[in-house]
């Protein structure tokens, strides 16, 4: 009797929900949004499942604010499957050749992700997420999605105070995008 794999695990899971499957990869996308769940398996610790969102609306007004070109490719929505279940504990990791990892990954891709996926289709969802992922400007990606999704929603006082006082070091384009963001929403020069 073969084990089962991740791979065909998932895949039994994630493929009726619309995703493909592109390696150890599954991806969903439609006009607004897109969804991975990946499996990353290493040697030394096994593997585990990492979760990824987008909302292409925000994206797209990011990527054209000058100057032109994107920022460094990362999604603003990134986290483990461990961290869904129990945000206050370490990676959940399963080793090499455990025979209920994949059944066990892929019930927690089904409890978990899937419905953390849906949150992070609403406005208010991904934006109550990064406000708690994106507190400090280490990243950026999460921060300038933050604030796009604040100024969506009207708040823009808050994609405002967002926005301010971005670290001096910060890579040009990440400056330039943030300056041509809050002349966008209208904020105070600072």
């Amino acid at each position: 009797m073969t084990r089962p794999t991740y791979r065909s695990t998932i895949n039994k899971v994630l493929e009726p929900r619309g995703f493909i499957r592109t390696g150890s990869d599954w991806k969903r996308e439609n006009e607004v949004h897109v969804d991975i769940i990946g499996v990353q398996s290493t040697s030394v610790l096994g593997s585990t499942i990492n979760i990824h969102a987008q909302d292409k609306v925000s994206e797209r007004l990011i990527l054209d604010a000058e100057p032109a070109g994107p920022p460094p490719a990362l999604f603003p929505v990134s986290v483990r499957i461990q961290r869904l279940v129990e945000p206050n504990t370490r990676d959940r990791w399963w080793r090499a050749g455990d025979p209920n990892g994949p059944t066990e990954a892929a019930a927690l891709i089904e409890a978990y992700a899937l419905p953390f996926l849906e949150r992070m289709h609403t406005l208010e969802g991904m934006a109550d997420y990064l406000q708690k992922s994106a507190t400090k400007w280490r990243d950026g990606t999460s921060r300038l999605h933050l604030a796009v999704l604040q100024a969506r929603m009207g708040d823009i006082a808050q994609a405002c105070e967002t926005l301010r006082d971005p670290p001096r070091d910060y890579e040009g384009r990440w400056l330039g995008k943030i300056v041509s963001l809050r002349k966008q929403f209208g904020c105070e020069a600072t």
